[in-house]
């Protein structure tokens, strides 16, 4: 599946959902309501990780789709942080976008270069928030 969503680590505490091309919105919108089902099955908090790594591009329709209230739009209410891996100006541009037009779903986004900047921005979050 080009879009996907699993537990990143063993302790169930962050939720990755990991991109491969070629993908498309209904493809995110499944990993998004996948991630949705993986956090309500805790009682805690969870984190999460949008992996980017192994896509170049998103759909000409992603602004659009996140712009009116929909089910992927619906923050969980035991998500805290999402932190974004993005390689490439294009993807760091898109992202950083999404935040300044988005701002009611992304005031918890962060935004990394890879997977071990994000779970180091998670434990870093995570100590300042306690």
């Amino acid at each position: 599946m080009p879009v996907s969503a699993i537990w990143h680590d063993e302790a169930h505490t962050i939720v990755r959902v990991e991109f491969r091309d070629p993908w498309n919105m209904t493809e995110l919108s499944q990993a998004i309501q996948g991630s949705r089902q993986l956090m309500s099955s805790v009682s805690y908090i969870v984190d999460a990780i949008w992996d980017g790594t192994g896509t170049k591009g998103a759909p000409s329709n992603l602004f659009s789709h996140f712009m009116m209230p929909n089910e992927d739009t619906k923050i969980p209410d035991n998500q805290r942080y999402v932190v974004v891996v993005v390689r490439g100006a294009f993807l760091q541009t898109f992202v950083g976008m999404a935040k300044r037009l988005l701002p009611q779903i992304t005031k918890k986004m962060h935004i990394t270069h890879s997977l071990e900047d994000a779970e180091a921005k998670i434990a870093a979050l995570r100590t300042t928030s306690v």
